[in-house]
């Protein structure tokens, strides 16, 4: 990645390939009960150009019980013409970890390598207290190898449970490009 001075004049297609943030919100409350199958969460999506590296970053609010628990993934479109390679990790207040109540844990890192294979969900335990709010930060990065493509966040209950495991509208992904490969 190049590196600027003060004073230098600057061409904005260089600007253009470098440091360029997108966003996307869930926008409304999103709820699962009675269900462990893996989904896509809307609105947690990024559109990535292909041959570029990325950071991404996040917080994703929700609420879930004891017994329900929460698992999320991530997803890209793995075939060989997007072939990311990356790796993430999840911090959380997780609740079923032998942790004082509220405690920041570090849960896990992954990483992918052309597989996408959406069941490898990580686990973050849910509150006693129904409908508590906790919070998931996932970071990580990527580089899309050849074509652009999605990248999609999912998620479950771990055990199936009649009360609701929600993710909370204003949950939010950034990816920040930070150059071209």
């Amino acid at each position: 990645m190049g590196q600027f001075v003060a004073g230098q004049v600057v061409a904005a297609s260089r600007l253009r390939d470098r440091c360029f943030p997108m966003v996307s919100y869930v926008t409304a409350d999103q709820t699962v009960n009675n269900n462990t199958t893996i989904q896509p969460i809307a609105g947690l999506t990024g559109a990535l150009e292909g041959r570029t590296y990325y950071a991404f970053d996040g917080v994703v609010f929700f609420s879930t019980n004891a017994t329900a628990d929460v698992k999320f993934t991530v997803q890209a479109p793995f075939a060989d013409t997007f072939n990311s390679v990356g790796a993430w990790s999840m911090f959380g207040i997780d609740h079923s970890e032998p942790s004082q109540p509220g405690d920041l844990n570090a849960v896990f890192r992954t990483e992918f390598n052309g597989s996408g294979d959406i069941t490898l969900a990580e686990t973050l335990g849910g509150s006693g207290s129904a409908g508590a709010q906790n919070v998931c930060l996932p970071r990580g990065w990527c580089f899309t190898q050849n074509q652009p493509g999605t990248v999609q966040w999912w998620y479950a209950q771990v055990a199936a449970d009649a009360s609701n495991t929600t993710i909370r509208a204003g949950s939010w992904i950034r990816f920040t490009k930070m150059g071209i490969g």
